[in-house]
C-alpha cells in the first residue's frame, strides 16, 4: 500500500503497521509469526483496519521508474557454475528508455505455494514470502544491461520447522521479480524430495 501516493524517497528498510495495530499489538514480542504476524513475511491484515502503510522493500526510486524496463527469464535447474548447491539462475535484461542513466534495482523473493502450505499442514509456520536475492545496476541512456547474479537455491526453498531445523517441503515454489513497486516476472521451481535433491522449473511469465 501506499502512504498519500507513490513512496518517492527510496525502498523501505521496515515495515511500517497502522498506530491503532502497533498499539494494540506488543513490538517486544519477537516470535514474528505470532499474534498476527509481523514483517514482511508473516504480516497478515484480518481487516483494513491492519493494512500495512509501507512494506519492506516497497518503494520507488529517485530516477524516472517508468523509463526502466526489464525482461527477464529462469534457467533450468543447474549445479556448479558459481552454485554450491542446485539451484536456478534468473537473468533479466534491463532496458533504460530515457536519456539519463539510471539505477535499476531487481528483488528476488520465495513464496510457498497453497500446496507447500498444506503439506505442512499448520505444523509451524510458513512465511508468505521471503527475500532470497537481489541485484543493482547503472543502465545508460538508450542502453540495455543484463543482470545475472539473481539467483534461488535448493536451500533458499527450506523451511524453518517447529524444531527449528531446517527442512525440505516438496511442491511448488513462487519465484518472483519485483524493484518494489512493479513486478517484472514470476515463476514456479518445484521441489521434489528423495536422497537427493531434484527439481523441475515451470515459466509462469
Amino acid at each position: 500500500s501506499w502512504i498519500h501516493g507513490p513512496i518517492q524517497w527510496g525502498r523501505m528498510v521496515t515495515t511500517m503497521y497502522p498506530a491503532a495495530w502497533a498499539e494494540s499489538h506488543r513490538m517486544d514480542q519477537y516470535d514474528m509469526a505470532a499474534d498476527g504476524g509481523k514483517t514482511y513475511r508473516y504480516h497478515r491484515a484480518q481487516n483494513e483496519d491492519e493494512v500495512v502503510l509501507a512494506t519492506f522493500g516497497e518503494g520507488m526510486p529517485s530516477e524516472q521508474p517508468d523509463e526502466v524496463s526489464m525482461k527477464c527469464s529462469i534457467s533450468s535447474r543447474m549445479r556448479g557454475d558459481g552454485l554450491s548447491k542446485g539451484g536456478w539462475r534468473v537473468i533479466c535484461d534491463v532496458t533504460n528508455n530515457g536519456d539519463r542513466p539510471v539505477s535499476a534495482l531487481a528483488m528476488l523473493y520465495v513464496r510457498p505455494s497453497v500446496e507447500v502450505r498444506a503439506a505442512v499442514n499448520g505444523r509451524f509456520p510458513v512465511p508468505l514470502r521471503s527475500l532470497r536475492s537481489f541485484e543493482r545496476v547503472m543502465v545508460g541512456g538508450g542502453m540495455i544491461e543484463k543482470m545475472g547474479a539473481l539467483v534461488v537455491t535448493e536451500e533458499d526453498l527450506l523451511l524453518v520447522n517447529e524444531k527449528g531445523k531446517k527442512e525440505a517441503v516438496m511442491g511448488v515454489y513462487h519465484v518472483d521479480i519485483w524493484d518494489g513497486w512493479r513486478s517484472f516476472a514470476s515463476f514456479e521451481v518445484t521441489l521434489v524430495v528423495d536422497n537427493a535433491f531434484d527439481g523441475q522449473v515451470k515459466v509462469l511469465s
